[in-house]
């Protein structure tokens, strides 16, 4: 589980420099905190499962399509 948060975590920033997005707009379209995010980016914190499915449904994904970076997707407007 630990290494599917993991990857889940790299593929974060990278899903969100890839439509060049900033922290701060997925923040708002999201719902959760900026510093959050940079610290999940970052490695500093974990993500619950919760917070995760709420990413993977913003970038329209399933948690296994997010856990793998399929890129086709788009940050949608979604809040936790």
């Amino acid at each position: 589980m630990k290494f599917l948060l993991r990857s889940c975590e790299f593929q974060l920033r990278k899903l969100r420099q890839s439509r060049a997005q900033t922290q701060v707009y997925m923040a708002e379209h999201v719902g959760i905190d900026r510093g959050f995010i940079s610290d999940l980016e970052n490695g500093k914190k974990e993500i619950c499962l919760r917070n995760l499915e709420v990413i993977a449904a913003a970038f329209d994904m399933t948690l296994n399509d997010f856990s793998r970076g399929n890129s086709s997707a788009r940050l949608s407007n979604v809040g936790i």
